[in-house]
């Protein structure tokens, strides 16, 4: 009888043991799933955090291109004007340019002494003529 209840009782062992270290495995397998479930929620905030920043990102890069776009046409407007005031102002100088070029011919035969009054009186105006355009321009 007793060693019945010795094999009884080394099989209840055997059998605690077995479960306690099943109960310990299931306890580590738990552990690990807790530990990869926040690690799954980590990158999911991540995740979501990214797609919130790229969104914002995007947004502001849009505006920037609108902007740009809006600033490079001004800038377009503003150099067409600029060119054909230019234009402009090269056509009215060779006007006047032919024009005294047909009062020298007139007065060559005329006079010298008229011509070279002439002559400084136009170069003065070519002067304040440019000094004027270059200001605009400049401005």
């Amino acid at each position: 009888l007793e060693g019945l209840s010795t094999a009884y009782e080394s099989e209840i062992d055997l059998i605690l043991k077995d479960c306690a270290s099943k109960i310990s495995k299931f306890r580590d397998k738990l552990e690990e799933r807790k530990v990869v479930e926040q690690e799954q929620k980590a990158v999911d905030d991540l995740a979501k955090q990214h797609d919130k920043e790229r969104a914002e990102a995007m947004k502001e890069f849009e505006t920037y291109k609108v902007k740009a776009l809006k600033d490079y046409q001004a800038l377009q407007k503003t150099n067409e004007a600029q060119a054909k005031e230019l234009e402009q102002i090269k056509n009215e100088f060779r006007a006047r340019m032919d024009a005294f070029s047909e009062t020298v011919k007139k007065l060559e035969g005329a006079g010298g002494s008229q011509i070279e009054e002439l002559k400084k009186k136009h170069q003065k105006e070519i002067e304040d003529h440019v000094r004027d355009a270059n200001n605009r321009y400049n401005e």
